[in-house]
């Protein structure tokens, strides 16, 4: 809560001094919620969030909440979830290689958000989950990132190094 009071402050900031204009938030999915109620709460209704999470997706389908998206006045929010960037992956062969693509997160990145800020990072520690995976890819090209933990220091170097990792 006092938490994201500050990021929703700092994303406004970012917001009014026009130094992003189509930012996004990323965190775990228990926290979406609280992150729509607190944004509605703190700016009396004058920033948009648009949730982008797997209930919305099977509520509207790609296409509906791509046009939302696109078409969303310039004081808005994406605010999706670590569950949906990891959503349906599939292995392709590159090369002699096989990665996998994470539809949902190349899904967000047409958007080509400028500003991301990841809050709990530490769910993304584990460096072989899927899940950081996706979050890393879906990352690689936002040009302003921002990461948030209340529990930063994890249990290893490595696990705080795969955090910091994430804003390169």
């Amino acid at each position: 809560p006092a938490e994201q009071k500050k990021e929703v402050g700092m994303k406004l900031n970012e917001l009014k001094n026009k130094r992003c204009s189509r930012p996004i938030i990323a965190c775990p999915p228990h926290l979406v919620s609280n992150y729509v109620k607190e944004v509605v709460y703190v700016t009396e209704g004058k920033l948009n969030l648009i949730p982008v999470t797997n209930m919305s997706l099977k509520q509207h389908g790609y296409e509906a909440l791509a046009k939302l998206i696109m078409n969303a006045p310039p004081n808005s929010v994406v605010i999706t979830d670590f569950n949906f960037l990891k959503g349906k992956s599939q292995e392709v062969s590159y090369g002699n290689k096989t990665i996998n693509v994470f539809q949902n997160a190349e899904f967000l990145r047409q958007f080509e958000f400028d500003l991301i800020v990841v809050d709990e990072v530490h769910f993304l520690k584990n460096l072989k989950s899927t899940r950081r995976h996706a979050a890393a890819r879906f990352m690689q090209d936002i040009p302003m990132k921002r990461i948030a933990s209340g529990t930063l220091v994890a249990d290893t170097l490595v696990d705080l190094v795969s955090q910091v990792a994430l804003v390169d």
